[in-house]
């Protein structure tokens, strides 16, 4: 299928245009272009000046690759800014308007860039923090948000951009705002599922490729779940191997796996994080925790779980401390992989004693028994306080009394 941008230049798979060629089009034919890095500018400009003679001569052209999705309409976006004097950006988006394709490799868009001879950083903003952070509107990004006011900081919505599908919508962004550091706080919403798993791992998968043809660095967010495969209770550094059980975990393990994959191919500047379990004023999780305060409140009996070894016990710690670690991962402009907790395992049957004597309430606790083995990590954040000042400030009574008074 033929899909054309103007009302002479069109963009088509090869097959598709050689088939249905009758003499009203002459086919650009750009598949000794690669679809990834490395095209020079030289054969760029002659696939340009190709197009240009035949436009030249009154005759509508069909741009065509092996599926007249990458080359084919990076070549139509570049002639788009030639004939119609407009910057690379604007023809970008008017032919995925008119094509309707996103799936345009960013490597191929970074050759055309090239070609252009445009680059995305300005040498007079150098020296000012440009930062995109995902996930702005969620419970740990605004508050990071918060802290970044003497910072430039694009927050974009998930409406304004889609992760999973708009990875040329996101370069084109980071480019105009001249970003240099993405902060990736974002999750699918229920994030548990299968469907989360493949998703956030395509949004990883988009936010690496741009850092890498924009060399921007990033800051990413795992978590303790990469280690929930261990059983009974271990004191983690960073030096002990991630071992995942569930979905999640299993979700944050494989986007470390790729981070790494970039640092190690292709030189990815990346500072991982990974925190213990988070809780604070607008998160509903930790489940255990409101459902414990919502027990007490009504005096209701809480039912606790023992697993076959021993109670379940977590690393807590609040909102506040963990959004100064990832405030000091962003301006220190550092990399690597450190982890962050609070220094001490709490049972969740003495987090519920603990509310009942908080709260003044009646409610009985009482335990199920559960036939499998948890995972009681304690994560050990030596590295990253030695190195940058850091250590937790809240108390784990302090941050449940400000739960309790949110209710």
């Amino acid at each position: 299928m033929i899909r054309w941008i103007t009302k002479n230049i069109g963009t088509a798979a090869y097959t598709d245009a050689v088939n249905v060629n009758d003499g009203l089009f002459n086919i650009v034919d750009v598949r000794n272009l690669v679809d990834k890095e490395g095209n020079v500018a030289d054969a760029i400009e002659k696939k340009i000046q190709e197009c240009i003679q035949y436009l030249s001569e009154g005759k509508n052209i069909v741009i065509c690759c092996d599926y007249g999705m990458s080359r084919s309409n990076s070549i139509a976006a570049a002639l788009l800014s030639v004939m119609e004097n407009i910057d690379l950006d604007q023809a970008i988006i008017h032919v995925m308007d008119a094509t309707g394709e996103s799936e345009i490799k960013l490597e191929m868009l970074s050759s055309i860039w090239e070609w252009a001879g445009q680059k995305h950083q300005d040498p007079s903003l150098s020296s000012q923090n440009h930062i995109l952070v995902t996930g702005a509107s969620g419970f740990i990004g605004k508050k990071v948000v918060e802290r970044l006011q003497d910072m430039i900081v694009l927050t974009p919505t998930s409406t304004e951009l889609n992760l999973v599908t708009d990875h040329v919508a996101l370069d084109l962004l980071v480019k105009k705002h001249h970003i240099d550091t993405i902060v990736h706080l974002a999750n699918p919403r229920i994030y548990t599922t299968y469907d989360a798993f493949e998703k956030s791992l395509v949004m990883l998968k988009s936010i690496l490729d741009v850092c890498i043809v924009n060399n921007i660095r990033l800051v990413f967010l795992s978590g303790w779940v990469v280690y929930e495969g261990y059983r009974g209770t271990l004191l983690v550094n960073e030096g002990v191997t991630p071992t995942p059980k569930h979905t999640y975990g299993t979700s944050k393990y494989l986007a470390e796996c790729l981070i790494n994959l970039y640092r190690q191919e292709k030189k990815l500047q990346a500072f991982i994080l990974r925190p213990c379990s988070i809780y604070g004023v607008g998160k509903d999780s930790p489940k255990f925790i409101w459902n414990f305060m919502d027990k007490c409140s009504r005096n209701e009996t809480i039912t606790t779980h023992h697993y076959l070894n021993g109670d379940p016990k977590l690393d807590l710690m609040h909102l506040s401390d963990l959004v100064d670690a990832i405030e000091i991962a962003i301006r220190s402009g550092d990399t690597g992989t450190y982890n962050v907790g609070s220094g001490k395992l709490i049972s969740t049957k003495n987090v519920a004693e603990l509310l009942v004597q908080m709260t003044s309430s009646s409610s009985a606790i009482t335990q199920t028994e559960i036939n499998d083995y948890v995972a009681n990590i304690l994560l050990d954040s030596t590295a990253f306080s030695k190195k940058y000042g850091w250590d937790p400030k809240v108390s784990l009574e302090n941050g449940l009394n400000s739960l309790l008074h949110d209710i």
